[in-house]
């Protein structure tokens, strides 16, 4: 093979193996008591997300077998220097046959939903969820977390 041949495949290689697709910030918050009180307001600050243009926020929830309802529903809002949007955001956490969406993680399971899109502005941002469901404290919910990706 001819070395510019040779170049030419490790520079194809190192650009494929830098997409976007695993470009993201997020946060995660570990919850005291694995419970989620409708008075709790949980806040993540978003760094560096000008390095990401055109993203979109997603929250992130992982649970235990103990979580009692088969859906979600949270308040996200979002705060940077140019906007601020509040949005309400479901999330089907087990199908109608009562098996968990999402990620299995050992004994618990991670799931995603889209909060808001094109977050991507210079600086930090500012991200607060809150559960809006009719129960006053949710049990199971392990962590809480939001990305931008």
């Amino acid at each position: 093979m001819k070395p510019s041949l040779l170049v030419s495949a490790a520079v194809l290689i190192a650009s494929a193996a830098c997409t976007e697709r695993y470009n993201a910030v997020g946060e995660f918050l570990t919850l005291p008591a694995e419970s989620l009180a409708y008075t709790d307001t949980i806040g993540f600050t978003l760094s560096n997300l000008d390095t990401i243009p055109g993203k979109s926020l997603y929250v992130a929830v992982v649970h235990s077998d103990d979580y009692p309802y088969s859906n979600l529903w949270l308040e996200v809002t979002y705060e940077d220097s140019l906007q601020s949007v509040c949005d309400t955001v479901a999330i089907t956490m087990a199908d109608p046959y009562g098996k968990w969406q999402g990620n299995a993680i050992g004994s618990t399971y991670q799931i995603e939903a889209k909060a808001c899109q094109e977050i991507s502005r210079p600086g930090d941002a500012r991200v607060t969820v809150r559960h809006i469901m009719r129960a006053d404290t949710l049990r199971g919910i392990v962590r809480l977390g939001v990305l931008a990706k």
